[in-house]
């Protein structure tokens, strides 16, 4: 259930609308903007505590940024659907082996979505440069790419 999710937000939000923004405003422009609306359509949902709706937003912000750019250095969708996937996994599975977090470090470690704290969102960061790193310097990723 949660794989057929995962293929159809990859298929529509990496495979047609980053396409199409690609080619009309350019990479960097069409990473922002699609990893806004990515992050947006999570909150379909009643809104109770803007407190704990921004940090998750900013952290699916990011989730769906480090997306974008695996999508726009592999031009393919194998590499963001297995990593949004293995996410997905984690964020579902976690409870099984971790124990939750004291409230009060939300902030640090993340909530019961996994995106919430800084934790998470150093690990985007750190995502993100190690995706650069290895993208430039190989013949699938040759040309210059600027997140």
């Amino acid at each position: 259930m949660y794989f057929l999710l995962v293929l159809s937000k990859n298929f529509f939000f990496r495979g047609y609308l980053l396409q199409s923004f690609v080619s009309e405003w350019g990479e960097k422009k069409a990473a922002i903007i699609t990893s806004l609306f990515f992050s947006l359509t999570h909150f379909i949902r009643p809104i109770t505590d803007l407190f704990v709706l921004l940090p998750e937003m900013i952290g699916l912000f990011f989730v769906g940024y480090a997306l974008s750019y695996a999508w726009i250095y592999t031009r393919s969708l194998y590499l963001p659907i297995g990593i949004h996937a293995g996410w997905v996994y984690v964020v579902k599975m976690q409870k099984m082996f971790v124990d939750p977090i004291p409230h009060d470090l939300h902030w640090f470690f993340g909530g019961d979505r996994l995106v919430t704290g800084a934790v998470a969102w150093m690990f985007m960061f750190l995502f993100l440069f190690g995706l650069k790193r290895v993208f430039e310097n190989s013949p699938i990723g040759s040309k210059s790419i600027h997140l």
